[in-house]
């Protein structure tokens, strides 16, 4: 299963999860429904050699009011 981590500005910010589909640049993920939760825009994906642990480089919005007004396409 492949684990990723979001990196936020070169740091770290969360580590070792997973994902129930492939993420790819352009994606908002986020850790759950509720719309207060903080959303992420992937910028990036970084793969390890062997695909197992993936770093998805990301903007981070508050809260999904936060990341509809911030990104175009996102309602």
């Amino acid at each position: 299963m492949i684990k990723y981590s979001l990196i936020i500005d070169g740091k770290n910010v969360k580590s070792d999860f997973t994902l129930p589909f492939n993420p790819q640049v352009g994606d908002l993920i986020n850790s759950s429904s509720d719309a207060k939760t903080p959303y992420y825009l992937i910028k990036g994906i970084v793969m390890s050699i062997n695909d197992e642990f993936v770093q998805l480089h990301v903007d981070k919005f508050s809260n999904k009011v936060n990341a509809s007004v911030n990104v175009d396409w996102f309602n």
